[in-house]
Order: structure tokens, then C-alpha cells, then sequence
């Protein structure tokens, strides 16, 4: 909830930020190219739109700009910080939301189903990207981001010109459920996956950067927030990871959600300065800037939650250790083929043990029908990708 100092100052801040924006919008206007926008809710969102959007041929034809949506409970001051630093180190302009909602755009992209709440032109081309390799999560009992409520009007007419799904796995269980979704759904493939699997060959050189040798046996340790891993063990989670690493010798990475290490939600949940407690070269805490790709590469080994990272290190075909917080057992039937093929934990005490027997026991290749169950068409996205954009902008229905 807001304070009561934020409900006074939120009027003048939203007055400045609009002002801030008068230059975008008098380019905005005066402008005659063909022009997309961004919906964005923070920088990690950005992230995923703005790699969707990098891989169209024909982008340069576009001019690009920024709309951060702005959610109700979050204090303005923090978000507007947050826009204008991605602004400038982006070299973006920004719109403001009620701006943006009156332009004729020729493409909205943007990660998240609520981000098309606002009132923008039925005429216009809406895409929803997915911003995981594959969707482990519940909300409104329905599986995200396929929430109806925000995917189709009052009279049935859907949101989104196209919604990219990664996998006919995940497409089938979102059509049996709402058959709706058959006519808004595209098989884009996995341009993160795609692109990771590029960077395998460089992972001597990701590593060294990393300040790893060639013989260092690294572990990722992966959460993300509310019912996880990090939260369901707290800083035992850390305390047992140094003491592997003291003992073994073995190099870690620990990798906390962005919910743990900046915004509203870390303040009551401040994991992310609970690990800097216990970093050292040997126990290495990854920042929020540094992408997550690099990590999955660099290790040897990854124990990770129900987080849609956890794909990455089956992807890799790195071993895979897995925990279930029970809280989020809701999200098991996407996961239970890998959770099959994965040791797993339930109490912390028994974590070094299962790293043990994975890193001797795992088979190489032994996941591979899974993974090609997980991410359809691999090797196309980017050619994908640019057939669904050059149909929704040549206005093909």
C-alpha cells in the first residue's frame, strides 16, 4: 500500500514526469516513420520485449518508443527513477501511458497480460512475448499468462494479435482449457533458448571473465521469489551453500530473483543483501545486471526451483538439481516430466548429498526428449518471429 506521503507527492511527481516527457511526444507527432512501442513494467521486462524486437530484419524502419506502465502500488518516485535511467542508458524515448493510449502505433509489443489494460486502439497490432523459456506459474487459477480476464474483452474479441508460445506442450494445455486462445496463440519458438545455445561455444572465454579456471567445478544456485527455494530456507540456503563450497572447493553462484534485490518487495524480503554476507571469490553473488544466460553457461551444475530458469541449465545439458517449494505444488504438471528426470531435495541437510549423486550419476544427452518437448522448433525462432511481425505489419489478419 501507499504511504501517506506518497498519496501527497504522487500528483506533482506524475505532473514532472509528464512534463519530462513533452520532448518524446512533440517527436512523437511531428514525426512521419512507422512507430512501435514497448509497454514495460520495469527493466527486466524490457529486456525480454527489446530482445524480441532486436531480431526483426526490418527494424530499423521503425521508430521506437518506451511506455512504462505504472502499477498502482508501487511509489511513482521509484518507478519514474527506474524509467528514466533505462531511458538514457537505452537512448529511448518515453511516453507517458495516457499519451500513448491516443496514438496510432503500428505495433505495441509488450511481456505481461495486464500490460494491455490500458485503452489503446483496436486497430492496432498487440503482441504478448513470453518472458521465460517455459510458464511454471498459476495466477487467477489460470495458467500465466494466459488469464483470460485480461486476454479477451467483455465481448470475446481476444487482447492480442499474437501471443508467442515456445511449445505445442504448453499450447495444448492452454487450448484444452480455453479453446479461445487457439485463434491468438503463434508457435514462436525459443528465441532465449536459441540464442543461449549460440553461446555455448564461448563458454571457456564466459567463464574466464568470470574468474574461473578450467578446473573449478561451479555450482549455480537459482531462485525466484514468494514460495521458492530462497525463501523457504532462508539464509540456511546460504550457510549450507558456503559451507560445500569451504569444504569441497567448489566455486558457486548464487542468483536471486530481481523481486530480491531491488524494489517494494526486497525490502521485506532483503535476500539479496543477506547474501552479500556471505560473498567471496569463491561464493560469488550474481548482480542484477549481469544476464543469466552467462551463469547457465559457466556452471557445471545448477540447483534451482520451479524458476522458468531452471530450463536453462536442462538446455545446457549441465545436471540439474531440483526443489519443489510445496506451496507451489499448483505448477507441478508443467514441470513433472523434468521433475522426473531430476534428483531432487526437500530438506536443506540433504542438499550436499543430492549434488553429490547428481554430479556423478547425471548421463549427458539423457534429457534431450524433454527439452524437445519444452522448446518447439528449435534453431527457428528468430526466422518465426520475423514471419508473425511482417504479417501483423503488413495489416494481414
Amino acid at each position: 500500500m501507499r504511504s501517506f506521503l506518497e498519496n501527497l507527492l504522487n500528483p506533482i511527481i506524475e505532473l514532472f514526469f509528464r512534463l519530462c516527457c513533452l520532448k518524446s511526444e512533440r517527436q512523437l507527432r511531428n514525426n512521419p516513420r512507422k512507430r512501435v512501442l514497448l509497454c514495460v513494467r520495469n527493466q527486466l521486462m524490457y529486456g525480454y520485449v527489446s530482445r524480441v524486437w532486436e531480431a526483426y530484419n526490418h527494424k530499423d524502419e521503425y521508430e521506437v518508443y518506451l511506455c512504462y506502465i505504472v502499477r498502482a502500488e508501487r511509489a511513482l518516485f521509484v518507478l519514474y527513477k527506474n524509467i528514466w535511467t533505462l531511458a538514457r542508458a537505452e537512448n529511448l524515448p518515453v511516453i507517458p501511458h495516457s499519451v500513448a493510449d491516443k496514438i496510432n502505433w503500428d505495433l505495441i509489443i509488450c511481456a505481461a497480460p495486464n500490460d494491455m489494460s490500458f485503452s489503446f486502439k483496436d486497430e492496432i497490432p498487440k503482441v504478448m512475448i513470453q518472458h521465460a523459456l517455459v510458464g511454471t506459474k498459476i495466477v487467477r487459477g489460470c495458467w500465466y499468462p494466459y488469464i483470460p480476464h485480461f486476454c479477451f474483452k467483455k465481448n470475446g474479441e481476444a487482447v492480442f494479435n499474437s501471443i508467442f508460445e515456445t511449445n505445442q506442450y504448453m499450447y495444448d494445455i492452454v487450448v484444452k482449457e480455453d479453446s479461445r486462445f487457439a485463434s491468438c496463440i503463434d508457435m514462436a519458438g525459443g528465441l532465449a533458448a536459441d540464442q543461449l545455445l549460440s553461446k555455448k561455444s564461448e563458454r571457456d572465454s564466459i567463464r574466464r571473465e568470470m574468474g574461473f579456471v578450467p578446473d573449478d567445478f561451479v555450482i549455480l544456485v537459482q531462485s525466484t521469489f514468494a514460495d521458492s527455494l530462497m525463501e523457504d530456507f532462508g539464509v540456511d540456503l546460504f550457510r549450507t551453500c558456503r559451507k560445500i563450497c569451504d569444504e569441497k572447493g567448489y566455486k558457486f553462484i548464487i542468483s536471486l530473483h530481481p523481486e530480491h534485490l531491488v524494489g517494494e518487495y526486497s525490502k521485506k524480503h532483503p535476500w539479496g543483501k543477506r547474501a552479500e554476507q556471505f560473498a567471496s571469490p569463491n561464493f560469488v553473488i550474481k548482480k542484477i545486471e549481469e544476464p543469466s544466460c552467462l551463469s547457465a553457461i559457466a556452471c557445471d551444475l545448477c540447483v534451482s526451483d520451479h524458476s522458468s530458469m531452471c530450463f536453462y541449465a536442462a538446455l545446457l545439458d549441465n545436471p540439474l538439481v531440483l526443489y519443489m517449494p510445496p506451496k507451489a505444488g499448483i505448477a507441478v504438471p508443467i514441470l513433472q516430466p523434468l521433475l522426473d528426470a531430476c534428483p531432487s531435495f526437500e530438506r536443506i541437510e540433504d542438499l550436499e548429498s543430492v549434488i553429490e549423486d547428481s554430479k556423478c550419476s547425471y548421463v549427458s544427452g539423457e534429457r534431450q526428449h524433454i527439452i524437445d518437448m519444452y522448446i518447439s522448433h528449435q534453431g527457428e525462432a528468430a526466422t518465426r518471429i520475423n514471419t508473425i511481425f511482417d504479417r501483423l505489419l503488413s495489416n494481414e489478419k
